[in-house]
């Protein structure tokens, strides 16, 4: 009898704030380490929230204002949205290639201005012998990985009737 009594005294017993606070640490801990692990999978759930979570205001407005069911009026924000991320990429894509056919092109002279720069920094601090330990290696790392860039090729995509990616006109 009065075993049990205390028992289920101590049973009834609250958790100290510390105790709250050490439980949900290690609940979060332990929910990061899940995503984190199964990011790969968990990615695009994460993503879907955040863009639901951005539009369901767009939604509830398109709603309101054009008098629209519910489903209709996500639908139509949906289509706006795919819209906004073709007609973008469709206007983005040629200037990032011509941007990055530039880059190519312009490199030689881009890293020889920096590795002079640097240098005569070096020589004004008074450390002039250690540029080409500091330089050297990593210039020759970065233009290793730079020589297996493509030159200029046909674009392949469909709203293109240019010959070049790289020669598209600018904006």
């Amino acid at each position: 009898g009065e075993r049990w009594q205390i028992i289920a005294q101590h049973m009834r017993a609250r958790w100290s704030a510390a105790t709250k606070r050490a439980v949900v640490a290690t609940f979060a801990a332990l929910a990061i380490l899940l995503l984190w692990r199964a990011g790969d999978v968990v990615q695009p759930f994460i993503w879907g929230l955040i863009v639901a979570y951005i539009l369901l205001p767009v939604v509830a407005a398109a709603q309101r204002r054009f008098a629209l069911p519910r489903t209709l009026a996500a639908v139509g924000v949906f289509v706006l949205l795919l819209a906004i991320i073709f007609g973008g990429s469709r206007l983005v894509i040629p200037r990032i290639a011509e941007n990055a056919g530039d880059l190519q092109r312009n490199w030689p002279a881009l890293l020889a201005n920096a590795q002079e720069t640097i240098a005569s920094t070096f020589d004004q601090i008074g450390l002039g012998d250690l540029d080409d330990v500091i330089i050297g290696p990593n210039v020759a790392e970065i233009e290793g990985q730079l020589r297996p860039w493509p030159r200029a090729r046909p674009c392949r995509s469909p709203w293109h009737s240019v010959t070049s990616c790289s020669s598209s006109s600018s904006f």
